[in-house]
């Protein structure tokens, strides 16, 4: 087994592990990342290289740490956990709904990874499909195209984040491959060329970031604040243009089953700075606005592994 690097966390108040890692990971079965009752695994890219991450919440918090990017891993935790998150400000009494719940978790906290460059992948990824067809992509492209992290044998199976180099060298016949369109194709391509500008931006406050990642063409309000909630714990991101986040807020805080993304942000106004803090503890609610409608279906057009009946395809839908 190789030796690993420990250290102890004692946090400042109540912590709901699984909910406050949700900005992220994308979705339960993220090839980098599991929650395991009160375990978190996480592997990660770090300037010292790539590292694995255990994470076990007791009364206090232990973490082990392998690869060379350890240091690294373990200097972060604090932030991973959300005990960089500052909620001062934060008035949940503008809203019944929010008061409610902001009593009912008060463990739910936003992390703060720094890794902009890893957020963006996912974040692009996810662009303008269903959340389904996102996970099975991400899935597909780290197990294909990235490797195993480090970490004991008895740990569970992850894997590392793609490497710039490696998506901006990917090949254009291979992007259909992994069910994604030459857009996002595109984008990731663009974003890879100027990963070291965009990890830069970890230093930088969220709306400064936010605005370089929108330089990028192919990356929009709603990508550069799902990038920005994950790398920076930006309480006050949101994700204009969601085909389920208005609706989601509209229902919620003003009963109206349909909304823009207009009256969305009408709705949250009063929360500002603290926006994607409430969205948070309304996702974390589980009561989606009704559906008047079939679910959209999953497109037969893309070539193998996502065709009917290919094996790789079964094999992912297995793995999510």
């Amino acid at each position: 087994m190789p030796s690993a690097l420990t250290t102890r966390l004692r946090l400042s108040g109540p912590l709901d592990l699984a909910r406050t890692v949700g900005p992220i990971r994308l979705g339960r079965n993220d090839p980098r990342i599991r929650v395991l009752g009160d375990v978190l695994w996480r592997a990660t890219r770090t300037e010292l290289g790539p590292a694995t991450i255990r994470v076990r919440v007791a009364q206090d918090v232990v973490a082990h740490a392998w690869g060379p990017g350890a240091p690294c891993a373990l200097d972060g935790l604090p932030a991973l956990l959300g005990e960089l998150d500052d909620a001062a400000g934060f008035e949940p009494h503008h809203h019944p709904v929010v008061k409610a719940l902001a009593r009912a978790h008060p463990g739910l906290r936003l992390p703060r990874t720094g890794a902009v460059f890893e957020a963006a992948v996912p974040a692009i990824i996810s662009q303008k499909v269903t959340g389904l067809e996102a996970k099975r992509a991400f899935s597909a492209l780290v197990r294909r195209h990235s490797d195993r992290a480090p970490g004991p044998a008895d740990g569970p199976e992850l894997w590392l984040p793609p490497t710039p180099a490696v998506v901006a060298a990917l090949a254009g016949h291979r992007w259909p491959t992994l069910g994604l369109d030459g857009d996002r194709a595109a984008t990731l391509r663009r974003a890879a060329a100027v990963a070291d500008r965009l990890n830069g931006l970890a230093t930088l406050a969220a709306h400064r970031a936010s605005a370089d990642l929108r330089s990028i063409p192919g990356i929009g309000p709603w990508t550069a604040a799902e990038v920005t909630l994950a790398s920076h714990g930006d309480a006050d991101a949101v994700s204009v243009g969601d085909y389920h986040l208005k609706n989601r807020v509209s229902f919620a805080l003003a009963g109206e089953p349909r909304g823009t993304d207009e009256r969305m942000l009408e709705l949250l106004e009063p929360f500002r700075p603290h926006r994607a803090r409430v969205v948070r503890l309304l996702e974390t609610a589980g009561r989606p606005a009704p559906r008047y409608g079939p679910r959209a279906t999953l497109p037969t057009h893309l070539p193998a592994p996502w065709s009917a009946g290919h094996p790789m395809r079964r094999a992912t839908m297995k793995a999510q």
